[in-house]
């Protein structure tokens, strides 16, 4: 079940679709390609599992990819989890093995330090 949250941005891409929503560097999102990725994103997210409750780990840069997995979590009903990519590897497989995410998203394997990675 959506979130009121993901609701609110639907809402807006009905609005405006062609509305810039999301801008990167170079690289501009209207709201209605944010809103098709988000639901894309969320459709893996849920096939690996993520459903609500759950606890998804981001070991992303700042940018478009961490943007769409957290509301991708948030549509869901998860939990996102930001973690730099910037930690050394055992502190970064210790906080993830804490949180016991039902997903890790990163981009690679090794920065996620986990086995379950997209």
């Amino acid at each position: 079940m959506p979130t009121p949250f993901f609701d609110a941005i639907r809402r807006l891409a009905v609005e405006a679709p062609e509305r810039p929503s999301l801008t990167v560097g170079e690289v501009t999102l209207t709201r209605a390609e944010l809103v098709a990725a988000v639901e894309r994103v969320a459709a893996v997210f849920a096939e690996r599992g993520v459903g609500e409750g759950s606890w998804v780990t981001l070991v992303l840069p700042n940018g478009i990819e961490f943007v769409e997995a957290a509301l991708a979590a948030w549509l869901l009903g998860a939990t996102p989890q930001p973690i730099s990519r910037r930690l050394p590897p055992g502190e970064r497989a210790a906080i993830i093995a804490l949180a016991d995410p039902a997903l890790v998203v990163a981009e690679t394997a090794e920065t996620a330090g986990a086995a379950e990675t997209v």
